[in-house]
């Protein structure tokens, strides 16, 4: 099992040009050391069948500023969840996907930042990875 967020400061990280790895630094559990914190990922330590939740946050910062809070929860580097909010009719905006899938031992789950979109958090830790 675990659980973690993007930070416990002030932090936006994208938009890039690129899709990127999120790496989430602030951990509340890691049993196992499952998710590491240097990669973003989660190695399934062994096959089994696993809850997956994402809940993707951003604040564009400024009243009329636009963005996109998006993400791409990915298995071996194919999407299987892909949580988006791109409303144009605020400044913040959030999402969230819960599923549940088979992994087998070594397969490894991350998310991704899609070009174009970012996410911004802080100690109240809106953008959160759970397993």
């Amino acid at each position: 099992a675990f659980s973690v967020a993007l930070t416990d400061t002030r932090l936006c990280v994208g938009p890039n040009r690129e899709d990127s790895v999120v790496k989430y630094s602030s951990v509340f559990v890691n049993l196992g050391d499952g998710y590491s914190t240097d990669t973003g990922a989660f190695v399934a330590p062994r096959s089994g069948v696993y809850s997956l939740a994402l809940t993707v946050y951003s604040d564009a910062g400024t009243p009329g500023a636009t963005l996109a809070a998006c993400a791409r929860l990915r298995q071996n580097g194919r999407t299987i969840a892909s949580p988006s909010e791109n409303n144009l009719q605020d400044q913040e905006d959030s999402a969230s996907a819960l599923l549940v899938v088979q992994l087998h031992a070594g397969d490894r789950v991350d998310v991704a930042l899609p070009a174009g979109c970012f996410l911004c958090d802080n100690n109240n830790h809106y953008n959160t990875f759970t397993g």
